[in-house]
């Protein structure tokens, strides 16, 4: 293998971290609207819902507005700030970096204990969201 066949190959490999980020953010568009759909079905259709459900559900949308953002803003920083510099794409973008959290504290933090709530509020029993919740904070950890 000559060089010039060496560059060519980091080159593309370079490159194809560009193709499932864009359909990533495609996706993430997507289900973003779908989101936004609902809430504001949720919002004004269920409009006697109490203070608590409905933070709930306005911070779970504010923390995937901040998601979104920040994969709009890793695509824009892979696609358009670094063309014609693909070398620029051996780090993930900040943006990225600030997505994974965002997506999980999402899950773990409003949705999973949600659930467990409402496991409180089915059973009136403490054990068995207790057991949930240290079940998802261990997931969470393990993940990190």
């Amino acid at each position: 293998m000559n060089g010039s066949e060496g560059l060519a190959n980091n080159f593309d490999a370079q490159l194809a971290i560009i193709g499932p980020t864009q359909v990533g953010g495609l996706l993430s568009a997507a289900l973003f609207g779908c989101l936004a759909c609902q809430s504001y079905l949720y919002f004004t259709r269920f409009t006697s819902d109490g203070f608590a459900l409905k933070t709930t559900v306005s911070l779970s949308y504010l923390i995937q507005l901040g998601h979104f953002v920040s994969v709009i803003l890793t695509l824009w920083t892979m696609t358009v700030s670094t063309y014609g510099d693909p070398s620029r794409l051996n780090i993930l973008p900040l943006a990225a970096d600030l997505a994974i959290p965002l997506s999980s504290l999402t899950v773990f933090i409003w949705c999973q204990s949600f659930y467990a709530f409402r496991l409180w509020k089915l059973t009136r029993s403490v054990f068995l969201p207790i057991l949930c919740g240290m079940i998802s904070a261990f997931a969470q950890i393990s993940m990190l």
